[in-house]
Protein backbone atom coordinates (compact mmCIF):
# COMPACT_ATOMS: atom_id res chain seq x y z
CA UNK A 1 0.00 0.00 0.00
CA UNK A 2 1.67 3.36 -0.65
CA UNK A 3 1.34 6.01 1.43
CA UNK A 4 -0.68 9.08 0.85
CA UNK A 5 1.09 12.41 -0.36
CA UNK A 6 -0.95 15.73 -0.94
CA UNK A 7 -0.56 17.03 -4.27
CA UNK A 8 -2.68 19.46 -6.57
CA UNK A 9 -3.56 17.84 -9.73
CA UNK A 10 -1.41 14.95 -9.23
CA UNK A 11 1.83 17.48 -8.85
CA UNK A 12 3.21 16.28 -5.47
CA UNK A 13 3.99 18.65 -2.69
CA UNK A 14 7.13 18.27 -1.09
CA UNK A 15 8.18 20.21 1.85
CA UNK A 16 11.41 22.97 1.58
CA UNK A 17 13.33 22.32 5.20
CA UNK A 18 14.07 25.89 3.86
CA UNK A 19 11.13 27.54 3.81
CA UNK A 20 10.19 28.62 7.55
CA UNK A 21 7.34 27.25 9.54
CA UNK A 22 5.76 28.73 12.46
CA UNK A 23 3.03 27.18 15.31
CA UNK A 24 -0.37 28.66 14.74
CA UNK A 25 -2.53 27.51 17.93
CA UNK A 26 -0.97 23.72 18.09
CA UNK A 27 -0.33 23.31 14.17
CA UNK A 28 2.76 23.64 12.52
CA UNK A 29 1.78 25.61 9.57
CA UNK A 30 3.85 27.44 6.78
CA UNK A 31 2.99 29.26 3.35
CA UNK A 32 2.61 27.24 -0.08
CA UNK A 33 3.36 29.61 -3.18
CA UNK A 34 1.83 29.23 -6.67
CA UNK A 35 3.11 29.75 -10.21
CA UNK A 36 2.11 29.20 -13.71
CA UNK A 37 4.79 29.73 -16.03
CA UNK A 38 4.61 30.47 -19.39
CA UNK A 39 1.83 31.17 -21.71
CA UNK A 40 -0.62 28.32 -23.58
CA UNK A 41 -0.33 30.57 -26.58
CA UNK A 42 -4.35 30.75 -26.61
CA UNK A 43 -6.82 33.75 -25.82
CA UNK A 44 -8.32 33.91 -22.72
CA UNK A 45 -7.35 32.78 -18.69
CA UNK A 46 -4.01 30.22 -18.31
CA UNK A 47 -1.40 33.19 -19.27
CA UNK A 48 1.26 33.17 -16.45
CA UNK A 49 4.27 34.28 -15.62
CA UNK A 50 7.17 35.28 -18.35
CA UNK A 51 10.18 36.16 -17.96
CA UNK A 52 11.66 38.92 -20.50
CA UNK A 53 14.60 39.03 -21.58
CA UNK A 54 16.73 41.48 -23.01
CA UNK A 55 18.24 40.33 -26.38
CA UNK A 56 22.06 40.62 -25.70
CA UNK A 57 21.09 38.01 -22.84
CA UNK A 58 19.07 35.53 -25.24
CA UNK A 59 19.80 31.56 -24.46
CA UNK A 60 20.32 32.32 -20.77
CA UNK A 61 18.17 34.53 -17.90
CA UNK A 62 21.28 34.46 -15.49
CA UNK A 63 24.41 36.49 -15.74
CA UNK A 64 27.37 35.60 -13.66
CA UNK A 65 29.63 38.12 -11.90
CA UNK A 66 33.14 37.62 -9.87
CA UNK A 67 34.21 40.22 -7.75
CA UNK A 68 37.84 39.49 -5.59
CA UNK A 69 37.64 40.90 -1.83
CA UNK A 70 39.48 44.35 -1.81
CA UNK A 71 43.08 43.31 -0.58
CA UNK A 72 42.25 39.74 -0.02
CA UNK A 73 42.27 36.38 -2.15
CA UNK A 74 38.45 35.52 -1.68
CA UNK A 75 36.22 36.28 -4.84
CA UNK A 76 32.69 36.46 -4.32
CA UNK A 77 30.50 34.95 -6.93
CA UNK A 78 26.72 36.69 -7.24
CA UNK A 79 24.26 35.15 -10.27
CA UNK A 80 21.70 38.08 -11.58
CA UNK A 81 18.92 37.87 -13.22
CA UNK A 82 18.46 40.37 -15.73
CA UNK A 83 15.25 39.80 -16.84
CA UNK A 84 11.67 41.45 -16.21
CA UNK A 85 8.27 39.32 -15.00
CA UNK A 86 5.28 39.79 -16.78
CA UNK A 87 2.13 37.83 -15.22
CA UNK A 88 -0.63 37.30 -17.72
CA UNK A 89 -3.47 36.59 -15.29
CA UNK A 90 -4.41 37.42 -12.04
CA UNK A 91 -4.38 33.98 -10.87
CA UNK A 92 -1.16 33.39 -12.39
CA UNK A 93 0.66 33.97 -9.06
CA UNK A 94 -1.10 32.93 -5.64
CA UNK A 95 -0.18 32.14 -1.71
CA UNK A 96 -1.83 29.66 0.58
CA UNK A 97 -1.26 30.95 3.77
CA UNK A 98 -1.02 28.83 6.79
CA UNK A 99 -0.84 25.51 5.37
CA UNK A 100 -0.61 22.82 8.05
CA UNK A 101 2.62 20.83 7.58
CA UNK A 102 2.28 17.49 8.16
Amino acid sequence: MQAARVSLHGTPWYLNDLIETRVVGQARVSNIYFMVLGDHGQPGPGHGVTGIIPEPKAGTMFERRATQETGGSTIFVDWTWPAGIAMGSKSALSILQDAAVL
